[in-house]
């Protein structure tokens, strides 16, 4: 995950595997709020740090494949 901190309203880049390439199988969250996916390759995922956020591992679920979770937390920084 890149960068390991932003605040609200931040693109992460998220690099990895097997996303895929179409953003209606893949959900990205937050410490357990979504993110929007702004741009996904089968590699690297671009999403939005969500309103409201707090820090904690970014999870990616990919439809009929599974779930992966980041080694580390995610640090929400305030403005």
């Amino acid at each position: 995950v890149e960068p390991a901190a932003a605040t609200v309203g931040s693109l992460v880049r998220i690099v990895g595997t097997s996303f895929g390439t179409n953003s209606a199988v893949v959900e990205v969250a937050l410490a357990g709020r979504r993110m929007d996916v702004r741009s996904i390759t089968d590699t690297q995922i671009e999403a939005v740090v969500p309103p409201s956020a707090t820090s904690g591992r970014i999870t990616v679920s990919v439809r009929l494949q599974g779930t992966a979770t980041s080694p580390a937390d995610f640090t929400v920084l305030t403005d």
